[in-house]
């Protein structure tokens, strides 16, 4: 029989890898936000190769939440976050799609003046991070975030105001003639979804959120490590940039 329910308005995509601890706690405020917009909304999980118990787990979960209408997808290695983002942008089926970081260190509840914005016309919403601080002393992934944020204005000369953000949505039928220009594979997919956007002259609304580092939480990081695929990726899209403006520019 043919499904019955309504074109989802959204589709959040929720990419995972070994992260389950992060997403039992994270879950139940995701889904009653989502619930909260009375709106038909859908789940796409992406499970990016964990090799553990994750997609597993998340299939468990996802059985109880019949009414967002969860799908799990899989990938069988570990290719990074852009190409999950990509796996989960290409299977959804919402008008609008996006994503937000598990830890909800951007709270979940800037859904909703984030749809707003969609229906008001824009194309993509991205967070804005103001730094709340959440412990006394110095912040090293704050002092990098914010660098970076320098960095890449003036690397790839552009004015949008914080492309790394992990709190992002578009217009699905706006993002995907995109995504065949965006080579990103790993975390840089971030600001190079950013700047494949504005060079394609998309209407950009930037939402200005409040970031909460946590610090309940092992982080990914490796200052050293990611610095230098950082800056590699940098000059990549640098080399790239007038190729990808004049194949964009040449899109509807």
């Amino acid at each position: 029989m043919p499904d019955a329910a309504p074109t989802p308005d959204l589709s959040l995509v929720i990419t995972t890898y070994k992260e389950t601890s992060v997403l039992a706690g994270s879950l139940p405020r995701i889904a009653a936000a989502l619930r909260a917009l009375h709106r038909p909304v859908e789940l796409v999980f992406v499970d990016d190769g964990s090799g553990d118990g994750t997609a597993a787990w998340v299939e468990a979960q996802a059985a109880g939440l019949a009414d967002l209408r969860p799908r799990v997808l899989r990938h069988p290695t570990n290719l990074g976050r852009g190409a999950a983002l990509r796996t989960g942008f290409e299977a959804a089926r919402g008008r609008y799609c996006g994503y937000l970081d598990l830890d909800l260190e951007v709270d979940v509840a800037y859904l909703a003046p984030t749809l707003a914005r969609l229906d008001a016309g824009a194309d993509v919403v991205v967070g804005v991070r103001t730094y709340v601080k959440t412990r006394p002393g110095f912040d090293v992934r704050t002092f990098l975030s914010v660098g970076y944020r320098h960095l890449s204005r003036t690397v790839l000369r552009h004015r949008l105001r914080d492309t790394e953000t992990g709190f992002k949505f578009f217009r699905r039928d706006r993002l995907l003639p995109l995504l065949p220009h965006i080579e990103e594979g790993g975390w840089f997919f971030d600001t190079e979804v950013m700047m494949v956007s504005a060079l394609a002259r998309r209407r950009i609304a930037e939402l200005p959120v409040d970031f909460r580092r946590r610090h309940d939480k092992v982080s990914t990081v490796k200052v050293a490590r990611d610095v230098r695929r950082y800056l590699g990726a940098l000059a990549r899209f640098t080399l790239r940039r007038r190729r990808v403006t004049a194949a964009v520019r040449a899109l509807p």
